[in-house]
């Protein structure tokens, strides 16, 4: 239970921050899509972006590892 948590976290900031440091264009179109009132991407956040996603991306390794020693420990 614990594992698939950290699993799907990982996979979920894997997914945005490679979105936030190769394709930022793609969140904008996102949010468009979401009509503005449930996801907003504000500016600051897109000047933040490489930090953020990179963040991200440590985040997601971490998720992974954990899961792994978990899994190789019990």
């Amino acid at each position: 239970m614990v594992m698939t948590f950290l699993e799907f976290a990982g996979t979920i900031a894997l997914v945005f921050g490679l979105l936030l440091l190769l394709s930022p264009e793609t969140l904008r179109r996102m949010q468009a899509a979401c009509d503005k009132g449930v996801v907003l991407f504000e500016k600051k956040l897109y000047n933040l972006r490489i930090g953020f996603g990179i963040s991200l991306l440590l985040i997601s390794v971490l998720c992974y590892f954990i899961a792994y020693y978990i899994g190789k420990r019990y």
